[in-house]
């Protein structure tokens, strides 16, 4: 019965430490960043004033400047000379010792999300991969340039495509390959398609809705609780038997 107790303690301790931690990250981080981009403003206000009206009500309003301030970078950026600007300050930035180091790596990944959150996929296909007779999914992303081509030590006449094979279940990760298009087949489905067969490692395919009734954290905790509960679960050895006599 103790033991019990104490399984059960610790099994809703796990599932409850588990769910809370994503929701306290999230809201870590969204306050660190609030802090970040509103305290500034607290240097600049006496602090008899901030005593009267509230701190919150100044970061509040710092929060709003720094929006309207984005937005008109945004603005005037889009238009010829802004384009002009950002170009030269992004060569200056990217000359500077150890700040290019910084400002490129930063530059780069948010050219990395950008190009991920708009649909660079274009074709879904198989390949022949990792070997002879075995075929993996992949996304053509572009077709490879003749300079490029020209490179390649043994290559097939005709056009060359870039395909991304992503890793399962993650498909954020993954590497590309350099293919003739005369090598692989284009599937007659979409990229979503595709990428729900990535996800669900081949337990979903074109028309199935199983993805989107795939197991939670939630169910997924209950699960590995309910199993490691049956697990640890001790058999008691059956008792000795009295000799006949």
């Amino acid at each position: 019965m103790a033991k019990s107790i104490g399984r059960s303690i610790r099994s809703n301790m796990i599932v409850g430490l588990i769910l809370v931690t994503p929701i306290v990250v999230t809201v870590f981080v969204v306050d660190f960043l609030f802090r970040l981009t509103t305290e500034w403003v607290l240097k600049y206000v006496p602090p008899h004033v901030v005593k009267e009206y509230s701190a919150l009500l100044f970061q509040a309003a710092a929060l709003i400047l720094v929006l309207v301030a984005v937005f008109l970078i945004g603005l005037l950026t889009r238009n010829i000379i802004g384009q002009k600007l950002y170009r030269l300050g992004d060569m200056l930035l990217a000359r500077i010792p150890f700040i290019n180091k910084i400002y490129v790596t930063v530059r780069q990944i948010s050219e990395a999300l950008v190009d991920q959150s708009q649909t660079m996929f274009k074709e879904v296909v198989l390949i022949e991969y990792p070997r002879k007779g075995l075929h993996t999914v992949g996304f053509i992303t572009a077709s490879v340039p003749n300079e490029v081509v020209s490179l390649l030590p043994e290559r097939a006449s005709g056009e060359y495509v870039a395909v991304f094979v992503a890793t399962v279940p993650n498909p954020t990760s993954g590497f590309f390959v350099l293919v003739p298009r005369s090598q692989i087949q284009v599937l007659p489905i979409s990229v979503a398609d595709g990428m729900k067969m990535v996800i669900s490692a081949g337990a979903v395919y074109p028309g199935s809705k199983d993805l989107d009734n795939r197991p939670t954290l939630l169910d997924k905790l209950e699960a590995w609780v309910t199993r490691d509960g049956k697990s640890s679960a001790q058999v008691l050895p059956p008792a000795e038997q009295k000799p006949s006599s």
